[in-house]
């Protein structure tokens, strides 16, 4: 189990920096590529098997019941939500779930004459002069609208796909 734990643990920071990477550099096809491999070709196969040889385990009952009732509770509820049919589409949700960050991520408005990012335009909401906050807030939000449908595009899709 402490194996088993290391493992998710690493395959966890894995996806995490590679979402982080991607998301960091939007125009970087070798980062998005890398991405998009750890969720369709690495993701998808992982569950069913740890958690199979974990529920598989002769070890399992020696496990303090009461301790350790919720995790295990929980891997057996995944398990038998488990769909083999269900992979593609939970890739696929992945995938265009991606495609949100990629969006947001190239956002920015023009500040004093620079560029800067909605995140960064975000922190001068809180500036003390309302004629700053006001400008800004303005900027931020006729910036997003240039991407409102394409976000809402997906949204929908997304939406479609889950159900």
């Amino acid at each position: 189990m402490f194996d088993r734990l290391d493992l998710e643990a690493v395959l966890s920071e894995d996806f995490a920096w590679r979402y982080i990477k991607m998301t960091c550099d939007t125009t970087n096809e070798e980062l998005t590529n890398s991405y998009n491999f750890f969720v369709s070709e690495i993701d998808p196969h992982i569950a069913p098997y740890s958690n199979i040889k974990l529920l598989n385990s002769p070890f399992l009952k020696e496990l303090d019941q009461e301790t350790y009732r919720i995790y295990i509770r929980g891997i057996k509820k995944a398990l038998e939500l488990y769909r083999e049919e269900n992979i593609p589409l939970q890739t696929k949700i992945g995938l265009e779930s991606q495609k949100y960050g990629a969006i947001t991520a190239a956002m920015t408005i023009d500040w004093k004459g620079k560029e800067i990012t909605l995140q960064m335009a975000s922190s001068l909401m809180k500036e003390t002069d309302r004629k700053i906050r006001e400008e800004v807030y303005e900027k931020i939000q006729k910036r997003r609208t240039v991407d409102a449908d394409a976000l809402n595009d997906l949204f929908s899709e997304l939406i479609q796909l889950r159900h």
